[in-house]
């Protein structure tokens, strides 16, 4: 018995890694391709939300927001770059490493940014309809 098990047991477990290590499919291609796409489409997102805000119709337009935003843009902008950096790193490489360190990255950019908003509040809603 113990010569048929051991002989089994050695079998069934080369068997078992070599198939295992044979079947684990690689990431397919086409899912590397949709993220790729998604970090594109960030990168012009963000580009795009960068430009509204700074340059045309910029955030003075907006009639809630007061002078106080001044102090909180340098914050939001650094935001919006870190992401698209984040993002163009991405494109370049993105194991899960990559992307769980950009993550992190952005995710405390953001968080700054937050914070510092609640700090200065820069909005204004007494001369409008929103409560």
């Amino acid at each position: 018995m113990t010569e048929s098990g051991a002989s089994v047991s050695s079998a069934s477990t080369s068997s078992v890694s070599s198939v295992s290590a044979s079947t684990i499919p690689a990431r397919p291609p086409r899912a590397r391709r949709t993220r790729r796409g998604g970090y594109v489409g960030a990168i012009v997102v963000n580009a795009i939300m960068l430009y509204l805000i700074n340059v045309w119709p910029g955030w003075a337009v907006l009639p809630f927001l007061t002078d106080d935003l001044r102090v909180v843009l340098p914050w939001i902008n650094a935001s919006i770059l870190t992401s698209i950096v984040v993002n163009v790193g991405y494109l370049v490489a993105d194991p899960r490493w990559v992307r769980a360190l950009g993550s992190i990255v952005t995710g405390v950019v953001g968080l700054v940014a937050t914070v510092r908003m609640w700090q200065v509040f820069p909005f204004d809603f007494a001369g409008s309809a929103i409560d």
